[in-house]
């Protein structure tokens, strides 16, 4: 019996497959998309909760895909049942301890830090595959493990070895450390989804599990801490943009890129991430790039490029 196609060996559509430069432009789209996602929360912050923001984004994200997937979903129905645990992990992971924990980082740090550390994702990706895959680390990639968290550091601690001993960080640069960990363990165990599963049909059941992990946090938002989501034309544009263009665009671009050119090149377009949104940043917000910024981005590339060199970059999410 021939191999299963994996999940994205599945999504090869007829035009990208006739012009050599389409995976290209969707992937650079994607960092786009991923990047002005970054962007807009750090833009929308005073304005939408960040969990209310997360929430009714995978509604809205769910009530567009469902009538496209249902017939899939009732026949692989039994895949999701028998996979269920997996699954269930993908959903909090992408959506609570992942976009939750990004849109609440951009309230305290900036955008320019936030894209800054999104670059060292293939660097904790590698690190947890070793921890929980037992997937071999050369002497290279260790070194580049050690140089990227070294750039991690300097942009965390603004470059003053002060803030280390006084262990006084922004918040925002740790819940958006813990949102790239989050999303490194998505990426991980998104290996262990069976490739006989349609990747919408997955991505809508992920999407689905991260609203309902997400609700009861929305509620304590809304309630509790006296934040509710506003009702008006700008909130649900912002949710219809998150949901349909960071959501379902981000991820259909990125699993044809996936497809066509495979992982390991397409995982390298993860790096305009930081590129895109210190642009973005400086042009759109005001913000200010730093000399530890700088300083913190040569390390922060070179190890994942060290890193990278002899294993193919993990790509998952949101």
């Amino acid at each position: 019996m021939a191999d299963r196609p994996s999940v994205s060996e599945r999504y090869r559509p007829g035009f990208v497959a006739r012009h050599v430069w389409a995976p290209y432009l969707l992937l650079t789209m994607t960092m786009i998309f991923f990047s002005g996602a970054i962007l807009v929360g750090r833009a929308i912050r005073e304005d939408i909760p960040p969990l209310g923001l997360v929430f009714w984004r995978n509604v809205a994200a769910a009530a567009v895909l469902l009538p496209f997937m249902m017939p899939r979903l009732r026949v692989q129905l039994p895949i999701l049942v028998r996979h269920w645990k997996v699954v269930v992990v993908l959903g909090i992971t992408n959506s609570l301890t992942g976009q939750a924990l990004l849109l609440l980082s951009l309230h305290t740090t900036t955008a320019i830090n936030v894209g800054l550390i999104h670059a060292t994702q293939p660097v904790i990706i590698l690190t947890l595959a070793w921890v929980v895959l037992r997937d071999g680390v050369t002497l290279r990639q260790s070194i580049g493990v050690g140089v990227a968290l070294i750039g991690v550091i300097a942009i965390v601690s603004r470059g003053e070895a002060t803030t280390l001993l006084a262990l006084d960080f922004v918040i925002g640069d740790l819940w958006i450390l813990l949102a790239m960990v989050s999303w490194a363990i998505y990426a991980v165990l998104v290996k262990r989804v069976p490739g006989e599963l349609h990747p919408f049909v997955l991505l809508l059941a992920i999407t689905a599990i991260g609203g309902v992990a997400v609700f009861p946090f929305y509620l304590g938002e809304a309630v509790l801490i006296g934040k509710p989501m506003p009702i008006t034309l700008f909130s649900a544009s912002t949710v219809l943009y998150y949901s349909v263009v960071n959501s379902i665009l981000g991820i259909v671009f990125l699993n044809i890129g996936i497809a066509h050119i495979g992982p390991g090149r397409a995982g390298v377009f993860f790096y305009l991430v930081p590129v895109i949104t210190a642009l973005g940043a400086v042009v759109l917000l005001g913000e200010e790039i730093k000399v530890y910024h700088l300083f913190g981005t040569v390390c922060a590339l070179s190890g994942v490029y060290l890193a990278g060199r002899s294993a193919e970059p993990g790509a998952a999410r949101k």
